[in-house]
């Protein structure tokens, strides 16, 4: 009888533990967020005050950095270092993990893994990024790709 007593309480305790395991993924994935073109521009205009003269640039960037997923880490690059989040901020120079290629510059002073679910902090980091390349986007792999495409396209309908 104690045997039986004892197993049972054992698979109860899997059970809730299964549950609270369950609950954290939903809540880690919850944080991270696939945007709607539009809700991202008018976050980051409204919300995070970008000036309208840039934001196009900044939209064109996260989708072809991204597709607007601020949960995305490419692990692709031919330096072993990684990109995370919407505009793929890099390990090695603006951001640090646990796995950071040496010399590890931190620029922004973030952990790569804030950058996957917290915009403030992301949007702190390009616009480091930003200034640190003398107010140019120019350093950004995609800017090229942007710089001869239409970027109205990225904001319009959105009613901003």
């Amino acid at each position: 009888m104690l045997t039986r007593c004892t197993r049972r309480q054992s698979l109860e305790a899997m059970a809730r533990s299964s549950i609270v395991v369950a609950l954290l993924l939903c809540v880690a994935a919850c944080n991270a967020k696939i945007w709607e073109r539009c809700d991202l521009a008018r976050t980051l205009l409204n919300t995070y005050k970008l000036p309208r003269d840039q934001l196009d640039t900044w939209m064109c960037i996260a989708y072809r950095e991204s597709r607007y997923d601020s949960s995305h880490i490419n692990t692709m690059n031919s330096d072993g270092s990684k990109d995370y989040g919407l505009f793929q901020i890099n390990n090695r120079y603006w951001c640090h993990s646990s796995d950071s290629p040496a010399p590890n510059q931190n620029l922004c002073n973030v952990a790569c893994d804030t950058v996957l679910n917290d915009m403030g902090a992301t949007v702190t980091c390009i616009k480091t990024m930003y200034a640190k390349s003398r107010n140019t986007w120019q350093p950004r792999i995609t800017y090229p790709y942007c710089a001869r495409e239409n970027l109205k396209g990225y904001t319009e309908g959105c009613g901003i």
